[in-house]
């Protein structure tokens, strides 16, 4: 599912024959492939594709790893399939074509950043990561992966998705860079970029792949590699790819595409590098297609159980340890450990700590919020003491997200060095889920919102800039609320109402920052000021040293699970008030003797918000309107005589019009009217002024002249 690059708005349908046609005056080996129509489905049919929209449609592709494809044929294919994927045939055929597939989405991240698209081509893929396209000179490589799970190489024997694929877009239309080798090329790209690349699997990849395979021999060595690759991490899709140019170069005959595949698909039913123990527990499961995931009713988390991922499971009041489940009717499993970005709890001492919190009921929360506190008091340097409170109780409250209806994003703010990535990681490494995102590709934080639920820490230099950049905005703002739904086009061909996604990014979100938040973002923000500290911390901040803390706080969600939180009014008025009531209510709900001193904070930040109003132009204009109260007329106060007492404070390069003024006093909520003369004004109701001057921190202290009408 493409959720990178799909914002606007679906306009006129992408000419897929023009575009081959242009690869093909390229040089490039151009071939049709399936698309994807419906969630995600592939045109072939096939409702277990494990390459869904990737696959050629043709089954004599291979005849054009040694030829182009002529014009004709490829306005038969387009005319065919005009919505057909458009492929490149990799390698020699195609004037020694090599692709760089980049799966992993930082990495991608950093790659753009680094400026990689300014050395070559570089286009967008469907599940957020990059192509990087390179013509060898020397020797032509083969396809093979580089870094399980996060690089292969498409080259010889390999075929790659081009733009204006569903899902792909072009970064840089620069002609491909010219390396001697390409394989060399990518591993001194990724080593420069701080990947490591494993060394263990080259030699297995080479000793099954390498050598020619007889026929009798094919499917045990496609199976072996198929295994090998699973064990490393890889997907089916994947996996699929790398067997495809194994099978066309070693093979002798080369096994049928449809074979491959479901060498592919039996293979990638078995979590990576547990082949051999899930083996027979995946037989016990019948004929049942698995599935992954990581969020379903009763499931306390994901764990780790006797070396693998396991689910916790609430049943009534026990807690059961499953490495699979079945919900009506559908086989699922744990995600497999490479693609969990956090420290897997174990099993055993959560069942532990769960017991023994049964056991002292009330008493166990209190000395855990106790505890939380105590942890954070030992990692940061706070500028007031309750702080300490407010990030206990932000803590527990990821674990029992469920029934809020808000969450509020905890922001750090300082110049560099004042322990605001460390404070935020030490929230992270306890919290529900944490992940600490450096990159804000959308798809990345729609995938971790709705698939993990995840908590997030954004500690990223000049944030908002690179929000916009990467047009995800409506995500990181609407993670404080629960409900809010946002749109992405995913579908185009499939025309009005079924051509659009919907996502709820609702999650708990931890916020870094050396400038001030977007000004919406920070009505949804509880902004803390990080002090210069001489304090010196011996605690490490790791998720191993979280790791009991994290346990225990497991152990409190199995509890709670499913519960209500206590009802209890808001705390302070406004959106505040809204976005500290979950905190409030687990205060309540785990240390009550704590509540007077957390409230005493919350009247704290509602003070500091009023003083941060005071100084905005809502504030300054509330502040002309009543210094201009002796010249209402009628009822009404000119917009013109707002303005002149407002630019009369402010510096000339500041002065504002009428029409700005106006806009504003509208957006403010006061009613608009006439003038004698015609001109615009604004509706004199005293009541309603003292109430918005209330918020502003503004004194109202005028008198409604004789010829107004108050409100």
């Amino acid at each position: 599912m493409n959720l990178s690059n799909t914002k606007a708005e679906a306009s006129k349908p992408p000419d897929f024959l023009n575009a081959a046609l242009g690869y093909l005056q390229t040089g490039w080996s151009v071939i049709p492939l399936h698309s994807t129509n419906g969630e995600g489905s592939c045109t072939c049919g096939t409702p277990t594709c494990v390459s869904p929209g990737k696959h050629p449609r043709v089954p004599s592709w291979k005849e054009y790893q040694h030829r182009l494809p002529t014009e004709a044929e490829i306005r038969t294919w387009w005319s065919q399939w005009p919505r057909a994927n458009i492929g490149i045939v990799c390698g020699a055929v195609s004037g020694k074509l090599a692709v760089l597939d980049i799966d992993d989405q930082q990495l991608a991240e950093r790659l753009l950043d680094a400026r990689v698209s300014n050395e070559t081509r570089v286009s967008l893929t469907l599940h957020g990561g990059i192509h990087l396209f390179v013509r060898e000179t020397q020797a032509t490589s083969r396809s093979s992966p580089v870094v399980p799970s996060v690089a292969d190489l498409k080259a010889e024997g390999g075929c790659v998705v081009v733009p204006p694929s569903a899902g792909y877009s072009q970064v840089s239309g620069l002609p491909p860079k010219i390396v001697q080798n390409a394989r060399t090329w990518a591993i001194d790209l990724l080593r420069k970029m701080g990947v490591q690349i494993p060394e263990r699997l080259g030699p297995v990849y080479r000793a099954l792949a390498e050598g020619p395979v007889s026929e009798g021999a094919r499917n045990t060595v496609l199976t072996s590699v198929a295994g090998v690759l699973r064990h490393a991490g890889m997907d089916p899709a994947t996996i699929a790819a790398a067997l495809e140019g194994i099978n066309c170069r070693r093979c002798q005959p080369p096994l049928d595409d449809g074979a491959i595949q479901t060498i592919a698909k039996s293979v990638g039913r078995y979590p990576s590098g547990d082949l051999k123990r899930l083996e027979q527990p995946a037989r016990r499961g019948g004929s049942k297609e698995a599935h992954f995931s990581a969020v379903f009713p009763g499931l306390v988390d994901v764990v780790e159980h006797q070396g693998l991922p396991a689910y916790l499971v609430k049943a009534g009041e026990r807690l059961v340890v499953q490495h699979e489940t079945i919900i009506d009717s559908v086989r699922y499993l744990p995600p497999p450990r490479t693609q969990i970005p956090w420290l897997l709890p174990r099993a055993d001492e959560v069942l532990r700590h769960y017991e023994t919190q049964r056991a002292q009921g009330k008493a166990a929360d209190a000395l855990l919020f106790d505890n939380l506190r105590a942890y954070h008091q030992a990692i940061s340097d706070l500028p007031d003491e309750r702080h300490y409170d407010l990030l206990a109780a932000w803590d527990l409250h990821t674990y029992l997200l469920e029934p809020c209806p808000f969450s509020p994003v905890i922001c750090f703010f300082a110049v560099p060095e004042r322990g605001k990535s460390r404070t935020g990681k030490g929230m992270i490494h306890v919290a529900y889920r944490g992940v600490h995102v450096e990159t804000l590709r959308e798809s990345n934080l729609i995938r971790l919102a709705t698939h993990w639920r995840a908590t997030l820490f954004f500690d990223v230099m000049d944030l908002w800039k690179k929000t916009e950049r990467n047009e995800s905005e409506d995500v990181i703002l609407h993670r404080f609320e629960r409900g809010v739904r946002i749109a992405r086009v995913l579908y185009p061909e499939r025309g009005a109402h079924q051509d659009t996604a919907y996502f709820e990014p609702f999650g708990a979100t931890v916020i870094s920052t050396n400038e001030n938040l977007h000004h919406i973002l920070e009505t949804r923000a509880v902004q803390i000021t990080m002090l210069e500290s001489a304090k010196r911390f011996e605690l490490e901040v790791t998720p191993e040293a979280a790791l009991p803390l994290k346990e225990r706080l497991l152990a409190f969600r199995a509890r709670h699970l499913e519960q209500a939180l206590p009802e209890m009014p808001k705390p302070a008025s406004g959106r505040l008030g809204d976005i500290l009531k979950p905190l409030c209510q687990i205060v309540h709900l785990t240390h009550p003797e704590r509540e007077s001193e957390f409230l005493g904070l919350v009247k704290g930040l509602e003070a500091e918000r009023r003083m941060d109003r005071s100084e905005g132009l809502e504030a300054s204009i509330l502040s002309a309107i009543v210094r201009s109260a002796g010249q209402v007329d009628g009822g009404v106060l000119a917009v013109k005589t707002i303005t002149d007492a407002l630019n009369a404070e402010l510096p000339e390069r500041s002065h504002l019009t009428p029409r700005k003024v106006g806009w504003k006093l509208r957006a403010l909520g006061l009613e608009r009217a006439r003038m004698g003369d015609g001109s615009r004004g604004i509706r004199w109701s005293e009541a309603q002024l003292r109430m918005l001057c209330q918020k502003y921190g503004v004194e109202f202290t005028s008198e409604t002249p004789a010829t107004s009408t108050s409100g």
